[in-house]
Order: structure tokens, then sequence, then C-alpha cells
């Protein structure tokens, strides 16, 4: 059981609940060196590089029951920010892995 976030409406349980994108934002992440680990045969550890890229990131979506979901998956996502990719500095994604790490 849960309440749409769209029309408020109580689901009864048993239902299905469906989510929507409702804001995008433009991303891009640096290459990494070394930042995927691979399985090797034995006790070899390799690591594989990040390349990187740019795409959409998710920013917020809603739970909908069906009948809003039928209405709202043609919808296209607000776009949050504008439409040129945010540029993450590499050097600050180095350091917030680091601080993960340890």
């Amino acid at each position: 059981m849960y309440r749409c976030d769209s029309c408020s409406v109580l689901v009864p349980s048993g239902m299905r609940a469906s989510w929507v994108t409702t804001k995008v934002r433009r991303k891009v992440y640096p290459f990494r060196a070394g930042a995927i680990p691979v399985a090797g045969k034995g006790k070899k550890r390799r690591r594989k590089d990040d390349k990187g890229g740019q795409g959409w990131e998710r920013v917020d979506q809603i739970k909908v029951c069906d009948n809003c979901f039928d209405r709202l998956s043609e919808m296209e996502p607000e776009v949050i920010g504008g439409l040129e990719p945010e540029v993450i500095d590499e050097h600050e994604y180095e350091v917030s892995e680091e601080a993960e790490a340890v």
C-alpha cells in the first residue's frame, strides 16, 4: 500500500508502484585510471580504467499509480541547470575518493 505522489490516491496493497523521473541534469565524469577492479586468475587482481563520459543524471523521481504513470510517462522531465554539462573537477573527484577509502 502506498500513496501516489501525483494524485494523492491511496493505492491498495498488491498493486505495483511505478517511478517517473521528473527532473534531470547533464553531467560529465572525468577519466579515472585503475578505478574498476577486475577479477583475475588466482591472486592476480587487475584494475581497469574508467573512461568517464557524459550523460543525464536523475535529480528527482516520484512514485505514481498506474493511471498517473500512463499520463506522466509521455512527458519529458524538466532539465535542471542547463543543456551544457556540469564538469566535475578531476582534482576534487580524486580527493573525495581518498576520503571514502579512509
